[in-house]
């Protein structure tokens, strides 16, 4: 069975809480076990921040005529903004 990254971490727990509200804690807590504590911390920093950040990064995205319709790909899009500018 292949790892979980801290990225993939990341993106779940965001899917998760813009599907079903679930608190970013929450749903990051099933990957603890198998994230190192810096992979974890990453994940944690990744997922807390596109959620503190999103509309700066979707501001951000639309002035640059991005603008993906599907969920995945908008929470892909902040994910690498945040990274990018943060």
């Amino acid at each position: 069975m292949a790892r979980t990254t801290s990225r993939e971490a990341a993106f779940l727990s965001l899917d998760t809480y813009f599907r079903e509200g679930v608190f970013i804690e929450e749903s990051l807590e099933r990957f603890k076990k198998e994230l190192s504590t810096r992979d974890f911390a990453l994940a944690y920093e990744i997922a807390t921040g596109v959620v503190r950040r999103k509309n700066a990064l979707d501001a951000i995205a639309k002035k640059q005529g991005a603008t993906p319709k599907k969920r995945q790909e908008k929470i892909l899009l902040r994910m690498c903004l945040y990274q990018l500018l943060f």
